[in-house]
């Protein structure tokens, strides 16, 4: 951890978040209090990793806070949930974490590729 990853941090946590954003042809929340609410969750994931980085500076800490925030996007569209992985990327970029060892894969597809790399198409 240094400044700039403090600050960086502190950017995305003050950002608008599920906006439209044409770029990855995401078309935002479908309503104002959705956003609101997904906003709210990835806005305490952030706060959770600044609070939490400086004690407990490893992968594992950071991939836990993903995962209690994985649990909280159960009844967001598919679309606003895709929208939270790229935050939850973003931040692994802000800290320089290469990889969510298949996290986000099991969350968003169900399985981790490595397990099926091995079966059958029968």
């Amino acid at each position: 951890m240094n400044d700039q990853v403090v600050t960086k941090l502190e950017v995305l946590l003050a950002e608008k978040k599920f906006i439209e954003d044409p770029v990855i042809m995401y078309p935002g929340a479908p309503d104002d209090a959705t956003r609101i609410s997904a906003e709210v969750i990835v806005n305490d994931l952030t706060s959770r990793i600044l609070l939490g980085i400086v004690e407990n500076p490893t992968k594992d800490f950071v991939l836990s806070q993903f995962k209690l925030t994985i649990g909280q996007f159960g009844s967001f569209d598919s679309e606003d949930a895709d929208r939270a992985l790229r935050y939850m990327e973003r931040i692994m970029d802000i800290l320089g974490i290469k990889s969510s060892d298949d996290l986000f894969n099991e969350w968003r597809y169900g399985f981790e590729p490595a397990e099926n790399t091995n079966k059958s198409l029968n």
